[in-house]
């Protein structure tokens, strides 16, 4: 029989984003790794390992080497996914997470590049 907190962990809410739930924001407040996925040029799907910053509103991405790689600079306006997940711990195999989708622009800030991601969607599981 499933319980409903098993139900409630394997419901999956997808909406227009115009504000994270209190429990997305702490997550993504408590981490800084994630992974981006878009297409290339080529038509060909690409996923990179990303540190990210989240200041309530956009996500801040930076990487090894971001301001000189022509990928991320050809990105500018672009749709993108980030996807921030994890086990809720290691003796408990169950995972949970966040996909952001939404639009992505190159930004200075403090002398360093970043990719600037505007939220327009979002799925989360198991917070």
């Amino acid at each position: 029989m499933i319980s409903s907190r098993q139900t409630d962990r394997a419901t999956r809410h997808k909406e227009d984003v115009r504000g994270f739930t209190e429990r997305e924001y702490r997550y993504l407040m408590e981490r800084s790794l994630a992974r981006i996925a878009f297409v290339c040029e080529d038509s060909q799907p690409h996923i990179v390992p990303v540190i990210y910053e989240f200041d309530g509103r956009y996500l801040y991405l930076s990487g090894w080497n971001l301001q000189y790689s022509l990928r991320f600079q050809d990105l500018d306006e672009e749709k993108i996914t980030l996807l921030v997940d994890d086990l809720e711990s290691a003796n408990r195999l169950i995972p949970r997470g966040i996909e952001v989708t939404g639009l992505v622009e190159t930004k200075e800030k403090d002398a360093k590049l970043y990719l600037r991601i505007t939220p327009v969607g979002k799925i989360s599981w198991g917070l």
